[in-house]
């Protein structure tokens, strides 16, 4: 194992490694000479009309015990002590309910709790309990929160879901298993973190990125705009998205496949069965996505050659099947006296995906493809103690390897048809044939420590580090293995530290968050003109400060406001290069940023029937350094801080709820992105042709519309009918710098307007066993665009089933 070799070199990075192991140890004899218990207490949660009530903040006074009840209203808690506890349940809009119980070892103890409507006083709803969904859309952060229950029998991915959130836009290349750019506030590419449940994607591979993952795995999205809370341990510029798993449901089974256009099959299927009287948990997940992506495209670039001349065409993509698979495995104890979470988990996953063109259309190919395969065991131990101490202890081994191949000399067209490259030596891509293989080694360690001191202060501090290495193979490009650069170690390690501090005063009015995190970053790599013997240490560190304030005007009214100077790191590849096409740059240096958000959040409910929240804010971004690919010479690209950017804009997002079956979605967004580095790199005192202007490629107006309806008991008892309707508008914007002429020609210097309609109808039988959905997207079939004028699908159409048991018991 390359990675364990690096450890005993002199340059190695060995205190990422050490602290990675440390924490797997610690993990590992946490529960040493703790005994088990079998009491137990399940419950069902209704109103005064015997409805059942999820969402309910359920837990036990003076105990780690705590949690919400599901859609049925139900909730568990297993592993208890012999005794007698108190039994405590709120939610908005209803009185706190309290009742001593008593649990013995011999049969769990059953409960039927219902709550008592609140009455409604001046009109204004007094809030007696929150959710934890509640708890973080009213955090002093910026933070937007997509509650991924309603759309779990929808044939739609996860970047589709984010396309739902104010000051977020999901650019994307194509079809299935494209490439795709998700910006926050005009902040995107690696700006923006992804994590699951805490933990960071970073050199995971594209086979665990948002845009393979299944719907039915997914709770919520958390979607962080500008400061970014220390438990994530994030290097970003503009903002972080969470991904939370149905991390706590257990003894049920989720299994869904779905048949769409252009050969597009998805099957995925979850499971947990965790018996009662152990705690002992098993969980299955896995998924499987293919399509063949062969929509018909047309316009600037899709064209064929007659006698010498270029003739524009509609074609079909015939070089663009992707797949992409993941099996998961996790054993481990829940809701133990010495752990909340003890789970090992072991996952092998990977892909094979067809490139069909360049960054333009006019470059196509038929032999191009990458393969990629990722192997990944995890330990986590959370632990929240009666004290206020909380623990949440996570690490991992990945082992990613990726294939790119590029070994036909050919010239193809859109029509399908090829002639020969008039150089057999060179790829389609490359002025040489090539099948690189890379190999990236990463171990990773978090550990997350929060202390409640009372119910107004708490201290939070977190340890990020990781340690990523790459080693590399292409025997036909160099056949000489002694030729062969790649094989030649690089090595990454990252180390994000934070510590913050929460309040809460004039009876929780007043909610604040300080924070200070600690940026560091090393590597070992060959420079860009350099070779093996020039391998060189590259190290650099810097601090960012952060703070946060919400206040609370009136009931339900509240104004936020936040403030963080940040970091982030240069990413592996920037460093080393990709060993294709990009050449490494040791010297980059972070990226910064001040990020400003203000704004205000309205929220009303009142007796369960009108529901309506509101937010409006208005962000500022000032980056420095900004790292761009830029060219090298006439085959390659080299990263560089080359940019600095001002932005400033606004978003509103309304969200509209009649009783259970109207609900009304809209958001909008503004940005305005500028070019604000002045001078050119020389000094010379010339300003930039390119000062103050728009930022290319980049929209500026965009928003979100949805309207859905259901019915419950639609034919009988434990059926519904959904049905609704979306729209993502898109307003025209440049494709490449406005001062690059005063006329602009249609599709030279701008992306029109998008309208892009979607529409789908669902039933389910049985409280949602089973369920089916039928989706058209695109349904007015209008030419959909993203980055540099790419086509995305036309018109399709889906259809969705899933399976669903929640008690496998």
């Amino acid at each position: 194992m390359m990675l364990l070799k690096t450890i005993i070199r002199p340059n190695s990075l060995l205190y990422g490694r050490v602290y990675v192991l440390s924490l797997l140890l610690i993990v590992c004899c946490s529960h040493q000479g703790l005994t088990q218990q079998n009491a137990s207490i399940m419950g069902t949660v209704t109103d005064e009309y015997n409805h059942v009530v999820p969402g309910v903040h359920v837990f036990l006074e003076g105990t780690s015990y705590r949690g919400a009840t599901d859609k049925d209203g139900s909730f568990t808690f297993t592993d208890l002590k012999k005794g007698n506890y108190v039994l405590k349940a709120s939610s908005v809009g209803f009185i706190n309910f309290e009742q001593n119980v008593s649990v013995k070892y011999d049969k769990p103890l059953k409960l039927l709790i219902q709550l008592v409507e609140e009455a409604e006083l001046l009109d204004q709803i007094e809030i007696t309990g929150k959710s934890e969904k509640q708890e973080i859309i009213e955090a002093p952060l910026a933070i937007s929160l997509v509650n991924i229950e309603p759309l779990q029998n929808r044939n739609l991915d996860l970047q589709q879901a984010l396309n739902r959130v104010a000051g977020v836009r999901v650019r994307e290349e194509g079809g299935l298993g494209s490439g795709f750019n998700l910006s926050i506030n005009g902040i995107g590419g690696r700006g923006v973190r992804y994590f699951i449940d805490g933990v960071p994607l970073e050199n995971l591979g594209r086979s665990l990125q948002i845009n393979n993952l299944p719907v039915t795995l997914i709770d919520r999205i958390e979607v962080y705009k500008g400061m970014i809370p220390v438990a994530l341990g994030a290097d970003a510029l503009g903002g972080a998205v969470n991904i939370v798993t149905n991390q706590y449901r257990s003894n049920y089974l989720d299994a869904s496949y779905s048949r769409g256009s252009f050969g597009t099959h998805k099957a995925a299927v979850n499971s947990r069965y965790t018996p009662n009287s152990s705690g002992f948990t098993v969980g299955i997940n896995g998924y499987y996505n293919r399509a063949d992506n062969d929509f018909l495209v047309e316009g600037q670039g899709v064209f064929v050659v007659e006698q010498g001349k270029r003739l524009p065409t509609t074609a079909r993509r015939f070089h663009d099947e992707y797949s992409a698979y993941l099996g998961q495995i996790e054993l481990g104890y829940l809701n133990k006296a010495w752990a909340d979470r003890f789970l090992l988990s072991a996952s092998y996953s990977g892909l094979n995906d067809e490139t069909q063109h360049g960054v333009t259309m006019e470059e196509v190919f038929g032999d191009v493809r990458e393969e990629e395969t990722n192997k990944l065991l995890s330990l986590r131990y959370d632990k929240e103690f009666s004290s206020g101490l909380s623990l949440d202890i996570y690490g991992l081994y990945n082992s990613l390897d990726l294939i790119v191949i590029d070994t036909a000399a050919r010239v193809y067209s859109w029509n399908g048809l090829y002639t020969p490259a008039p150089n057999q030596r060179v790829g389609e891509v490359f002025s040489y044939k090539t099948k690189a293989s890379f190999t990236d080694e990463t171990l990773l360690g978090r550990s997350n420590v929060s202390y409640k001191i009372n119910a107004n202060h708490e201290l939070a501090f977190n340890i990020l580090s990781s340690t990523t290495e790459r080693t590399g193979r292409d025997p036909i490009r160099f056949p000489e293995r002694s030729d062969d650069f790649y094989q030649e170690p690089a090595t990454l390690t990252k180390m994000v530290s934070g510590i913050s501090y929460q309040f809460k005063g004039l009876k929780s009015r007043l909610e604040t968050n300080v924070s200070v995190k600690h940026f560091y970053y090393a590597s070992l790599a060959i420079p860009p003109y350099g070779n093996v013997e020039n391998q060189q240490d590259y190290k650099d560190q810097d601090y960012g400060i952060g703070a946060a304030v919400k206040y609370g005007i009136l009931p339900g009214l509240s104004a936020k406001t936040s403030f963080e100077r940040t970091l982030r790191l240069p990413a592996e590849d920037e460093l080393f290069g990709d060993g294709l096409v990009v050449r490494p740059n040791p010297d980059l240096v972070p990226e910064t940023s001040l990020n400003a958000n203000f704004g205000f959040q309205y929220s009303r409910e009142i007796k369960n029937s009108h529901n309506l929240l509101v937010n409006l804010n208005g962000f500022y971004r000032d980056i420095s350094n900004q790292i761009l690919a830029t060219r090298f010479d006439i085959r390659f690209l080299i990263n560089r801080n080359v940019r600095e950017v001002r932005g400033l804009g606004g978003e509103i997002e309304v969200q509209y709820q009649f009783k259970d079956w109207l609900n009304l979605v809209h958001t909008s967004s503004f940005q305005d992105l500028r070019d604000n580095k002045k001078f050119e790199d020389d000094n010379s005192g010339v300003v930039r042709s390119n000062y103050r202007a728009i930022l290319p490629n980049t929209p500026r107006f965009f928003s979100f519309t949805e309207v859905s309806f259901s019915s419950q008991n639609f034919f009988k008892q434990g059926d519904a009918l959904s049905l609704y309707y979306n729209l993502n508008y898109v307003h025209e914007f440049f494709l490449t710098w406005a001062q690059a002429g005063s006329e602009r020609e249609e599709f030279k210097n701008t992306i029109p307007t998008q309208w892009n309609h979607g529409a789908g109808i669902n039933y389910s039988l049985e409280d949602g066993r089973y369920n089916v959905t039928f989706e058209v997207s695109n349904i007015t079939d209008n030419l959909i665009y993203d980055n540099f004028a790419l086509l995305k699908p036309r018109r399709a159409y889906s259809l969705k089933f899933r399976y669903f048991i929640r008690n496998l018991l």
